[in-house]
């Protein structure tokens, strides 16, 4: 969110991680910081500029109105042989209050019975039955009896083979995804997923590779030389199509299985 009154980064956080991951508030500074290093992980030459972003207001012949509200940040890229792109992702000051406001949509509020959009003495009362309770004790009354019974035990039987295919048709098409997709995001978040099942999560401010070489050997031998291919692909757009995605799985799978007995493996896997 672009403000003019974004705290300072605490002392002894890293002023990106912190405006990124936890603050996520700021103005061209925090922006155009941002940008500059995110473009040097993925590999891309870039440098942070500062300036006067002009406005065509208040020119008069050979002259510019510059004001404090022009002052700007933004970054340049290097797009071949000595050749900088500009690259701009925050407005300046005096473009933020030229930007149209978004109207308030009104909402009832439940804890506000000024704000109810219907009147509790034109409304029915209606209970569950199907029966209006407005004045009136003809409530209809269903005796239970074994026909209902049957009825029951057999919705609960299809509901639980419904949602056995629908948990199977998910798992297949994860597998499909993680294993023949071309892109390592599905494997990579699975592996996350299935790591926090055993209190091994990444933190807040740490990177993946942090996070990879972290780890115990066999674990950091199969997660880091993922991420860097993953690292490719998410920053650079450079898709590996060699590399056996089903054989990481298997043994990263392999890892898991020794960390406990098999009982335990297999309830976090399916839970």
């Amino acid at each position: 969110t672009y403000t003019l009154n974004a705290p300072a980064a605490p002392e002894g956080k890293d002023f990106v991680d912190y405006f990124l991951f936890e603050n996520k508030r700021g103005y061209c500074v925090y922006f155009a910081t941002a940008l500059s290093v995110m473009c040097r992980i993925a590999g891309i030459p870039s440098r942070y500029v500062e300036g006067y972003k002009m406005s065509n207001n208040g020119t008069s012949g050979t002259k510019q109105e510059v004001t404090n509200e022009m002052a700007h940040a933004w970054i340049e890229y290097m797009a071949g042989d000595d050749i900088w792109v500009l690259a701009d992702c925050s407005p300046t000051p005096y473009e933020n209050e030229q930007a149209p406001t978004q109207q308030a949509v009104t909402t009832s509020d439940p804890s506000n019975p000024n704000s109810a959009t219907s009147d509790p003495k034109t409304t029915p009362n209606v209970n569950p039955t199907g029966g209006n309770t407005g004045g009136s004790n003809n409530t209809p009354t269903i005796k239970s009896s074994g026909t209902h019974k049957v009825v029951v035990y057999s919705s609960l039987a299809s509901a639980g083979f419904i949602a056995l295919a629908a948990f199977l048709v998910l798992l297949i098409r994860r597998r499909r995804k993680m294993f023949h997709g071309e892109s390592l995001v599905p494997l990579h978040s699975y592996m996350h997923k299935r790591l926090r099942r055993y209190k091994i999560i990444k933190g807040s401010t740490e990177t993946e590779k942090e996070f990879a070489l972290k780890q115990e050997e066999e674990l950091r031998n199969i997660l880091y030389p993922l991420v860097n291919k993953l690292y490719d692909e998410f920053y650079g757009g450079i898709r590996d199509k060699t590399i056996d995605k089903k054989e990481i799985y298997l043994a990263f799978e392999r890892h898991l299985k020794k960390r406990q007995n098999k009982l335990v493996y297999y309830l976090k896997k399916c839970y």
